[in-house]
């Protein structure tokens, strides 16, 4: 899962909380297109169709995207330090 697949679905969260809370779980036709992609890709079948069931799988890439995030940050912050560690080089100027 790539770094945006991951933001994506973890600003699409609190869409679970919601669910919690009323029962109620609503996406647009477009981000219910791009979950079933995500979802395809990562667990190798389709995303089941029945409600509670979406619901269960949206959860499930909640988990593997804040597991992966995790993974991910770590690096991408010694991947910064590094490069904020070096030396500024000297610019040309032309004369």
């Amino acid at each position: 899962m790539t770094l945006e697949e991951i933001n994506y679905i973890l600003d699409l969260s609190p869409l679970f909380a919601q669910w919690k809370q009323s029962g109620f779980f609503r996406v647009t036709p477009e981000q219910g297109v791009r979950l079933r992609q995500i979802y395809q890709q990562e667990m190798g079948r389709p995303m089941p169709t029945c409600s509670s069931c979406f619901v269960e799988a949206f959860y499930s890439l909640i988990i593997r995207a804040e597991g992966l995030k995790k993974e991910i940050q770590p690096e991408i912050e010694a991947a910064q330090i590094a490069d904020d560690e070096q030396p500024t080089k000297r610019r040309r100027t032309r004369k």
